[in-house]
């Protein structure tokens, strides 16, 4: 028997790129003759229109997965049930968690417990969370897939021990059509509505610059998310401008076919689906530039890269893709043709699961791999001397020694995610000091934690304070990054932890790791991803 494919899906199959991907994967896994299952969770979103094969075993897990606070309990008869019904004639089964840490848990714990269980990652996006997942679960990891060039090429620097594999999303193709010209050309986006990731709101840059320069056109907005309200609320009165909800996958063709032009303005992407899908269509990409996926697709034939920074801000990006834009329409057709043939010769779905076959086998054929006794197997439980996937060992301790160098100044503390819920504790011994948290998320504004208020950062100076805490090890640099900000409102940015290439430390008042906390610390994160593999 030819071992069996488990892909867990924390946010069940509501409408996504990784959900997508999953559902056309199992599908066609069943239609090879191989034996697939999906564990779905319950989701938040619309559902998902791509008809699971009634010979792929589906398992529903009992509750979502985000909030467990390292209690995986729950969740482990429904993984076993699931293991259990694709391991019934014997074969070795190849688990795949995605999206959130503590799925990945799960089968890490079940790894103690029986012999048939295979771990392997997948990599679908170019964010220090998916980076720092796939780190904390090396000991159980023998192969992880990675979506694109450069993210094989990252984690075969990083992942020590494991085999990395290189392959490339795929998506259906046939039936794309090249373009005209066109004097009013339409332009598509579509994805989620985030300010942060996605750069959204550079759309209506993008407009007004391309009329500037006397490009009339149509522009379809695609999608849903925390930006919702304010891509409406711009939209509003410009009837060039049409604003549809989040498309099932058997609508996306359709609206492909439609349009001429697709943008993507993105910060990071992995190998954004959506691009390859639009390029199988006809419709011509023009994208941000990031670190991974679009440089290896688009070469100037097919389509057009925009050399923008990834910390850029939205206004000067929506104007770089407007220019590229007039650049795409004097020369439509050709790169039209050029993007069809591009998705056709190397991107197809039958491609993609040929090579997610061979690492199925290949990650069957190795001894399996159990998680260490002494680890807690959980993503968001601390542990004394393993720390936890948000948080290093000896963080609270480098928390305090930061509270002790701002001793007396007012300060807002940046992040309200995983790193604070875990350090709560500590943070609650300074409340006093703290005027405010803040966050970029607009859905988590407005809310309160340890009774404080949750504020946007831009109101940072308004609530009386004069310095800034970041409380984030994953998401310290890409934060940091961004603390202008503040420093535009006259405020101090302080980071709890030191970065030196994989080095991992407390500030002090100079600036510089404390030798005191690094030796608290295990500062080297070889030190957390033994290479032994733990019996």
């Amino acid at each position: 028997m030819k071992p069996a494919l488990l892909i867990a899906l924390p946010s069940g199959l509501t409408i996504g790129g990784v959900q997508v991907w999953a559902a056309r994967l199992v599908n066609e896994l069943a239609a090879r003759g191989r034996s697939a299952g999906l564990i779905l969770h319950p989701g938040n979103g619309a559902a998902l229109d791509i008809p699971i094969d009634p010979r792929v075993r589906v398992v529903q897990a009992p509750k979502r997965l985000d909030g467990c606070n390292g209690d995986l309990s729950p969740f482990l008869a429904s993984y076993r049930a699931a293991v259990d019904a694709l391991a019934a004639s014997g074969q070795a089964v190849v688990c795949v968690p995605c999206h959130v840490g503590d799925c990945t848990g799960v089968f890490a714990a079940l790894t103690r417990e029986r012999g048939d269980v295979r771990v392997a990652g997948w990599c679908h996006l170019d964010s220090p969370y998916e980076r720092r997942v796939l780190e904390f679960y090396r000991p159980v990891l023998g192969h992880v897939a990675a979506v694109s060039d450069h993210l094989a090429a990252e984690l075969t620097q990083r992942l020590h021990g494991v085999q990395v594999w290189n392959i490339s999303c795929g998506v259906s193709v046939g039936g794309g059509r090249g373009r005209y010209n066109t004097a009013r050309p339409r332009i598509i986006y579509l994805g989620r509505l985030n300010r942060d990731v996605k750069r959204v709101m550079a759309l209506f840059t993008m407009c007004d610059e391309l009329r500037r320069l006397g490009v009339m056109h149509e522009l379809t907005i695609v999608g849903d998310g925390p930006a919702s309200g304010e891509v409406a609320r711009a939209a509003a009165g410009r009837d060039h401008i049409t604003l549809l909800p989040a498309a099932s996958p058997g609508e996306v063709a359709s609206l492909f076919d439609e349009h001429d032009i697709f943008v993507l303005p993105s910060r990071v992407e992995g190998l954004s689906i959506a691009m390859l899908e639009a390029a199988a269509r006809g419709c011509v990409p023009v994208v941000a530039r990031t670190e991974s996926g679009s440089g290896q697709v688009i070469d100037g034939s097919n389509g057009v890269v925009v050399d923008v920074a990834a910390e850029a801000d939205e206004a000067p990006v929506g104007v770089a893709i407007a220019h590229a834009i007039t650049r795409v329409l004097r020369q439509l057709p050709a790169m039209s043709t050029a993007a069809i043939r591009t998705v056709e010769d190397r991107y197809s779905i039958a491609r993609h699961v040929d090579h997610a076959e061979a690492m199925i086998d290949a990650a069957a054929a190795q001894p399996p791999r159990r998680w260490p006794t002494d680890r807690n197997p959980s993503f968001t439980a601390m542990d004394a001397a393993w720390g936890s996937g948000a948080v290093p060992p000896g963080g609270a301790d480098c928390v305090r020694a930061l509270f002790r160098v701002l001793k007396g100044r007012s300060v807002v503390v940046h992040g309200v995610g995983q790193h604070s819920i875990e350090l709560a504790g500590v943070l609650a011994e300074h409340r006093g000091q703290i005027a405010a948290f803040a966050d970029d998320d607009p859905q988590r504004q407005g809310e309160m934690l340890l009774g404080l208020p949750v504020i946007a950062p831009a109101e940072a100076r308004a609530h009386g304070a004069d310095a800034v805490i970041i409380s984030s090890w994953i998401n310290m640099d890409d934060i940091w990054a961004r603390r202008g900000v503040y420093e535009a409102q006259g405020l101090e940015v302080r980071r709890i932890y030191a970065t030196r290439g994989t080095r991992v430390g407390c500030i002090d008042g100079s600036g510089n790791g404390s030798r005191d906390c690094q030796s608290r610390v295990a500062a080297d994160l070889e030190m957390l991803m033994p290479e032994k593999t733990p019996s």
